[in-house]
C-alpha cells in the first residue's frame, strides 16, 4: 500500500518537473511496480519506453535517482532475469531536508573543484607569462 505522504510527494515532483523525463520515467516504474532489481525496472522501461539504450538509460537514472535521494537501496535479493543475487531499489525514505542537505554537499564539493582550477588556471598563465618573457 502506498502512503499518503509518499502521494503527495510523487505529485509534487511530478508537478514541479523536478525530475528530467527519464529520471521521471525510472521513478514512476519504481513508485507504481514498487522495490525491483535494475534489471527489472531496464524490462518495464524497454516495455514501456522502446529505446535502444534502455539498459544504460535505467543504470544511469537509478544512480542520479539515488545521489539525489530520490530512490534508495532495498534488499538483496535473486534478480528474476538474470538469477544473481543483487540489490533492490526502491522509493527513497528521504525527506526534503536530507535532499537539500545531500545537494548542498554537492555544490559545496563542485565550489572546491572550481577554486582549485581556477588556481591552477593562475598558476599556468603565470608559467606562459615567464615563457613567453624569456
Amino acid at each position: 500500500m502506498i502512503r499518503i505522504t509518499s502521494k503527495a510527494a510523487y505529485l509534487d515532483i511530478m508537478k514541479k518537473g523536478i525530475l528530467s523525463q527519464n529520471q521521471r520515467r525510472v521513478y514512476q516504474i519504481l513508485y507504481f511496480g514498487g522495490q525491483q532489481t535494475g534489471a527489472q525496472v531496464a524490462r518495464k522501461y524497454k516495455e514501456l519506453y522502446p529505446t535502444s539504450k534502455y539498459s544504460e538509460t535505467v543504470r544511469n537514472r537509478i544512480t542520479e535517482l539515488r545521489d539525489n535521494c530520490y530512490v534508495e537501496e532495498g534488499e538483496k535479493a535473486a534478480c528474476p532475469i538474470s538469477g544473481r543475487t543483487v540489490i533492490t531499489w526502491k522509493i527513497s525514505s528521504c525527506t526534503n531536508k536530507a535532499r537539500i542537505k545531500n545537494l548542498s554537499l554537492r555544490l559545496d564539493s563542485i565550489d572546491y573543484k572550481m577554486r582549485k582550477l581556477k588556481e591552477k588556471r593562475e598558476r599556468l598563465l603565470k608559467e606562459l607569462e615567464g615563457i613567453e618573457n624569456a
